[in-house]
């Protein structure tokens, strides 16, 4: 049975002038997939906007959670070169990349 998300994990999208900031919280772990997939499904990302993705939040990131959020964003034509990332420990960079 998967793990249910706890309340900490989550993803907000939030509206800019210059451009849109993805605030991730909590655990993005493969334990937490459905939940992430769910969550980030919901959002509504424009693909032509800059996106920040802001990380100061999170609480663990595995090699999962990384590999989903970026596939996500490369399935809505949002190319990890093009984003700027923040407030990701080194670790996380990495696992992003």
């Amino acid at each position: 049975m998967p793990a249910a998300a706890s309340p900490e994990t989550c993803c907000r999208l939030e509206d800019e002038a210059d451009g849109q900031v993805l605030a991730l919280r909590g655990d993005w772990t493969l334990a937490r997939l459905p939940e992430l997939r769910a969550m980030l499904r919901a959002l509504s990302i424009a693909p032509r906007r800059p996106l920040r993705l802001d990380g100061r939040d999170i609480g663990h990131l595995d090699s999962a959670g990384a590999n989903h959020l970026i596939s996500h964003l490369e399935t809505l034509g949002i190319a990890f070169a093009t984003l700027e990332l923040s407030g990701f420990n080194h670790q996380s960079v990495a696992l992003l990349g």
